[in-house]
């Protein structure tokens, strides 16, 4: 199991850090609540729980219960405020967005966000959010570092940093917007999805090999085809950009061929490319077969990625049979997204006994 999830323990497939902290502090509760330990075997259990989950809050506030212990006064309650603070500032906020004061909202917003991010760049550990348990298997494998010390940053963080950037690209302040894209990008490596939002926003700063960058991010992590086909019409675009032509031809024509749905503009795009080829005289690709090649001489991914399906799949087995039917649903789920057509229905059916078992 330890090989599969690529984790010696359970905290390494933790996906939230709220779920976390309420589990420390049941942990914390029990140590103190033993009457068969001496107040110092209190004090460094409870820190051998708090060292290994390596949250900077928590860390700060177990020494109020460590020194409670050693003197034997009252065991305070943990007082963890960081993300109602922050939470109260955006309510703030939005008070003053609704009293039209656009300027100062967006100013005590940055400033929260600014915050909640120097909490969190703690010497020592690497804050990252995961979106499901396949993105964290997926982190494990092809992002974690030997012997790093991941600590879950809060929801909240992660989903201010993302819906900042889109008011700042709505108020005309593309570039403000993408330092909030690359910071969520930071937070969230395996999750397709930022990569995928980032290379947008890039796009409009017309920061074309940064945009072609993150869509090759997107299409070799992606679980979905939906996800990898709107990678592919990005990178396209970008391609184009870049007078990559080829490169272009063949991203649009895999994210036609993987796309559940043909998009309209995506057509129009890919014939206005050949026009202009045919008048360069230029050889393009014009069927998959043509695309992969010129894809494959590029060094960029084709979808699915055998390393992430590889991944997804052994964990999918290994959680299945040892009942951990939580993140067995969920990787499950992706593997079948990633699957041929041939294989999606026998998938499925595996899916359908996880939801059997009400996992």
């Amino acid at each position: 199991m330890a090989e599969a999830l690529a984790t010696p323990d359970s905290l390494g497939m933790a996906i939230q850090r709220e779920d976390i902290l309420q589990w420390a502090q049941e942990q914390i509760s029990k140590i103190t609540a033993n009457r068969h330990m001496s107040s110092v075997d209190k004090a460094q259990a409870v820190m051998a729980y708090v060292d290994g989950i390596a949250d900077p809050e928590l860390k700060g506030q177990a020494g109020k219960v460590t020194t409670a212990l050693i003197d034997g006064a009252e065991i305070p309650q943990l007082d963890l405020r960081w993300v109602r603070d922050f939470e109260a500032t955006r309510e703030k906020s939005n008070d003053l967005v609704q009293a039209g004061d656009f300027s100062q909202a967006l100013k005590n917003q940055q400033e929260a966000i600014d915050k909640l991010d120097q909490h969190f760049a703690y010497e020592g550990i690497v804050p990252r959010y995961f979106n499901s348990y396949a993105d964290r298997v997926i982190y494990n494998h092809m992002f974690a570092l030997p012997d790093e010390k991941t600590v879950l940053i809060p929801d909240e963080l992660f989903m201010a940093h993302y819906r900042i950037a889109d008011v700042l690209f709505t108020m005309g302040k593309p570039k403000e917007a993408v330092k909030h894209l690359n910071k969520a990008v930071f937070y969230a490596p395996s999750y397709t999805m930022v990569h995928l939002r980032q290379a947008v926003g890039l796009a409009l700063i017309e920061d074309w090999d940064s945009a072609f960058a993150a869509t090759l991010n997107a299409v070799n992590i992606a679980q979905d085809s939906s996800d990898a086909a709107f990678g592919y019409y990005r990178m396209a675009y970008a391609a184009w950009m870049r007078d990559e032509f080829d490169v272009a031809a063949a991203a649009y024509i895999m994210s036609s061929d993987i796309s559940r749905s043909r998009s309209f503009n995506l057509q129009v795009e890919l014939d206005e490319l050949m026009d202009r080829a045919r008048s360069q005289d230029l050889i393009l690709p014009h069927n998959e077969q043509e695309a992969r090649k010129v894809l494959e001489e590029h060094d960029i991914p084709i979808w699915p990625n055998p390393q992430v399906q590889q991944i997804v799949n052994q964990a999918a087995r290994i959680c299945v049979n040892n009942r951990l039917f939580v993140p067995a649903k969920t990787l499950l789920i992706s593997s079948a997204r990633m699957a041929s057509a041939e294989e999606y229905s026998m998938k499925a059916r595996r899916i359908q006994v996880l939801r059997s078992l009400n996992a």
